[in-house]
């Protein structure tokens, strides 16, 4: 190993379990898909270090499957007091306006037909390649938002953990 370099690396772990030491995630079984669990970050990322960190975690960014799943998740931030805008992992980075998992590239299947990203309500659409989720308890909530992927918001990660 290249001696010069190992200061840096040296810093990068420290900076890692220093982090890591700052902040312990919590999954959440809500019951919105069985066999499934829930993070709500209480960090913010760009959206592919909100990939990775769901995978440091051992799992992977949400995968909004049907509005039941997301009226569940919800249920749960309205009820815990988490009004924010989080990614999910819905995305349409290769292709513009054809919206992919990030997880399995496969098309969604369902497209919330409420998009807004005003959280006091408005019908502006910023327009990005990557998808958020209101869970502000307002009349923007359950709203999708698309963002550009390098701008920092909290996340939420899903698991069969």
């Amino acid at each position: 190993m290249n001696i010069l370099l190992m200061p840096l690396l040296l810093s990068s772990a420290f900076a890692a379990v220093e982090r890591s030491a700052l902040y312990t995630p919590h999954w959440q079984d809500l019951n919105c898909q069985p066999g499934h669990k829930y993070l709500f970050a209480e960090i913010k990322t760009n959206w592919q270090e909100a990939r990775e960190e769901c995978e440091l975690y051992g799992g992977g960014l949400l995968n909004l499957g049907s509005l039941q799943e997301q009226n569940c998740l919800l249920k749960y931030a309205h009820t815990n007091g988490l009004q924010h805008w989080y990614w999910h992992d819905a995305n349409d980075i290769e292709y513009e306006g054809v919206w992919v998992h990030a997880g399995d590239n496969q098309e969604l299947t369902w497209i919330h037909p409420f998009w807004t990203c005003d959280s006091s309500y408005s019908d502006a659409i910023t327009g990005g390649d990557a998808l958020l989720l209101s869970t502000f308890n307002t009349r923007s909530a359950g709203a999708w938002c698309d963002e550009p992927p390098e701008l920092s918001y909290y996340f939420i990660c899903e698991g069969n953990i």
